[in-house]
């Protein structure tokens, strides 16, 4: 039952993913799912969400949690890591033009240097 559950609790947020104007091909697409406001609370709710979701995933996928690249501490929230890519992107324009994955890769980077 609880399959069944977390199941239609998916399919219901992809179909309202699917009506948001986000498609992260770059820096900008990044920063505008992760400071979404719009009128519609609930969506801004499940962009900041998948924001911070996303920006966990390719953290975790390009191995930079713990690696020789960066050393995230221990009790580093989303919410945290979703400030560091923001940041970021505030203080480094450039990178604007760069795929999201690449920002995400550099923001951690820069933010988390092992020592």
């Amino acid at each position: 039952m609880k399959i069944l559950l977390v199941l239609a609790m998916m399919a219901a947020g992809t179909a309202v993913w699917a009506q948001t104007p986000y498609d992260l091909s770059d820096g900008r697409d990044l920063q505008a799912l992760c400071e979404a406001n719009t009128k519609d609370s609930n969506l801004n709710a499940l962009a900041h969400t998948f924001c911070m979701g996303y920006i966990r995933g390719v953290a975790e996928q390009a191995g930079l949690i713990k690696s020789a690249k960066a050393c995230v501490p221990r009790g580093v929230s989303d919410e945290d890591m979703k400030k560091v890519v923001s940041r970021f992107l505030q203080q480094h324009p450039k990178y604007m033009q760069e795929k999201a994955t690449t920002v995400i890769s550099a923001a951690v980077q820069a933010a988390f240097h092992c020592r």
